[in-house]
Parts: structure tokens; C-alpha cells; sequence
């Protein structure tokens, strides 16, 4: 009896934890290539879909930030194509709106010019598009891989206990 309400404690507990991904900021600190495009950091891509100018300032803030002007409009993907959840930035842009939309159709608007974290608990996309029609500075990029799937792992765990049961069964048969 007592052996098997350890087994079962041990099942439920295995069977209770989920797997979830990290999250990851993009913060441009010691960056050596400032006008690299596009830009990767953590697994993830930001870059210019065309020529405007843009750079990362190392003295932003303290640290590290990418400053797009002239219209740079930006992007950001994984560099594997895959999804991920769009959590929020820092951003400060000068006197312009600005718009954040996703490849789903979510979509952010803003017109006003202080510095603020910008928060959008987007899940599941697979880029971001930012643009703007005067000067940005960026940082802070908080995302996360999309959660990770268990069923084939729940699956398997759940053959083994069946086999364990009916190994058992004929033990004692």
C-alpha cells in the first residue's frame, strides 16, 4: 500500500509540471557592430526593411539601445521562422506616432513623445512590425518562445506505466 501511494504521489507530481519558455529581452548591450542588419540577439532577429539609417547607441540609458531615424521602419522574428509571445519595449520616439502590428493582426497605435514601456501580451506570432515616421530610440525587447508542447512526453510516460501495470498484473497472476 505504502509503495503505491508513492508511485502515485511521484505520477501526479510528473504529470502536474508544464513546460514553459523563458523569457528573453533584447537590451543591445555590447554590441561591437552598430549598424548591423539585421541585428540577432538571443535566437532572435531585428531589422530595417529597407536603407534608412539606424545604429545602437551604447550609452543609452545605461545601456545598449537601438536608435532608428528617418523613417527606419523595424521588424523582429525569430531567426528560425518559429512563434513567440511579444510581451512589451521601451521606446521614446521624438514628436511621431508610431505603430506596432503583428503578423495576426493585432495592432498598436501611439502618438505621444515621452519615453515609456510599451506593454502588448501578444502570443503567437511570428513578427512584429514597428513603424514610424521620424526618430526612435528602442530597448528592452521582452519576448518568449511560445510555450512547448508534452503530449508525445505525457504519451510515452503513460505506455510505460500501462506496461509497468500489466507487468506487474502477471506477476502476481
Amino acid at each position: 500500500m505504502r509503495n503505491s501511494v508513492i508511485i502515485l504521489v511521484a505520477v501526479l507530481s510528473t504529470l502536474s509540471v508544464s513546460a514553459f519558455a523563458t523569457p528573453i529581452t533584447i537590451d543591445f548591450t555590447g554590441v561591437n557592430d552598430h549598424y548591423a542588419n539585421p541585428y540577432t540577439e538571443d535566437g532572435f532577429d531585428v531589422f530595417r526593411d529597407s536603407y534608412s539609417h539606424w545604429h545602437i547607441h551604447s550609452s543609452y540609458n545605461g545601456t545598449g539601445a537601438l536608435f532608428a531615424h528617418s523613417g527606419a521602419d523595424l521588424s523582429i522574428k525569430k531567426s528560425d521562422g518559429g512563434t513567440f509571445d511579444f510581451s512589451s519595449f521601451d521606446l521614446w520616439h521624438s514628436s511621431s506616432s508610431f505603430t506596432v502590428t503583428s503578423n495576426l493582426g493585432d495592432l498598436f497605435n501611439s502618438t505621444t513623445s515621452v519615453a515609456d514601456t510599451y506593454n502588448f501580451g501578444w502570443e503567437g506570432v511570428t513578427q512584429i512590425n514597428i513603424t514610424h515616421n521620424g526618430s526612435v530610440y528602442l530597448d528592452d525587447i521582452v519576448l518568449n518562445a511560445t510555450k512547448v508542447s508534452e503530449p508525445a512526453t505525457l504519451a510515452l510516460f503513460g505506455l510505460g506505466l500501462l506496461g509497468a501495470g500489466l507487468n506487474r498484473k502477471r506477476k502476481n497472476a
